[in-house]
């Protein structure tokens, strides 16, 4: 009823549900020079990162099994174009929010939380390979996931849980200074993390 409040969700599309509705758009995204929108899809029930995959099309192989795999369902959603990095690398934030009553609603977001690192750093002009191919390493660039990440040499542990500007895996709050020495608005991310705690509900 309220798409604006629900902004920070990409666009998305369950295969096989809304292959048609998700063919088309590639379709569409391809008749735009090569410039056209990338697309992250996941297995429904995966974990660890796995079965993962970038696309431009629609006839990707694992698409096309699912059609025909009965209850194999894929979410396939735009990929975010303006990926925002530190130090060059992707990362995202585990938050923790408790719901305490239902009924009124009462919600609590904990002040921190972690934060997941990738191990390769975020080349923009390289998200996919030649033809329906990835590049070598590419979930090392693109996923966070740190049972994945773990595989790959480069993966740090951090020693030093005031230092926040090492590891793989640090608390939210020093990422978040360092997200502040950069010019961001700490506080006002904090509101809009509120919001999406709250409205994911």
């Amino acid at each position: 009823q309220h798409p604006d409040h629900y902004n920070f969700f990409p666009d998305s599309w369950i295969i096989p549900d809304d292959y048609k509705e998700f063919s088309r758009e590639c379709r569409r995204q391809a008749g735009k020079g090569g410039q056209g929108d990338l697309f992250i899809v996941k297995p429904e029930r995966g974990c660890q990162g796995k079965g993962i995959f970038l696309t431009r099309s629609a006839e990707h192989d694992s698409i096309k099994q699912s059609l025909w795999s009965l209850g194999k369902l894929l979410v396939a959603q735009r990929y975010v174009k303006d990926t925002l990095l530190i130090d060059g690398y992707k990362f995202d934030l585990r938050l923790y929010v408790l719901v305490s009553c239902c009924d009124p609603l009462r919600v609590y977001v904990y002040r921190d939380g972690l934060a997941r690192f990738c191990t390769e750093r975020f080349d923009p002009n390289a998200l996919v390979g030649k033809g329906s191919h990835l590049p070598e390493g590419w979930a090392y660039t693109h996923l966070t996931n740190s049972s994945l990440n773990k595989g790959n040499e480069k993966f740090r542990h951090s020693s030093d849980d005031s230092d926040s500007s090492i590891g793989n895996k640090r608390r939210i709050s020093g990422v978040l200074d360092l997200l502040k020495a950069q010019g961001k608005d700490v506080d006002k991310l904090w509101e809009r993390l509120d919001d999406v705690g709250v409205k994911g509900i």
